[in-house]
């Protein structure tokens, strides 16, 4: 089947085949991952109003988390204020995966 393709205008994510092809990823995974990628650095992002986008639920959305996660796509990590008290959460999303292997 022939794949006619057309030249993108304005503002577009530049994804590359190799993460678009990871076999590890699920369509739903590389969906979220696609919209996160097209989101500049300083995008805030609440794993509510993702949901709410992707009119999802929580254990689907709990579920493209991980599978992100364990392929090496998504990192979180937790942080404290002068307390040591939870603060609230970064995320790190990454264009390639940081695991090495890709599938």
């Amino acid at each position: 089947m022939p794949i006619v393709k057309t030249k993108p205008k304005g503002n577009f994510a530049a994804i590359q085949n190799a993460t678009l092809r990871d076999n590890r990823l699920s369509i739903g995974a590389l969906g979220m991952l696609a919209h996160l990628l097209s989101h500049n650095d300083s995008f805030k992002l609440s794993f509510k109003s993702l949901q709410k986008k992707f009119k999802i639920g929580r254990d689907k959305m709990n579920k493209i988390v991980r599978e992100l996660k364990e392929n090496g796509y998504l990192q979180h990590v937790a942080i404290q204020n002068e307390k040591g008290e939870f603060a609230g959460q970064e995320w790190y999303v990454y264009a390639e995966s940081q695991n090495v292997n890709l599938t």
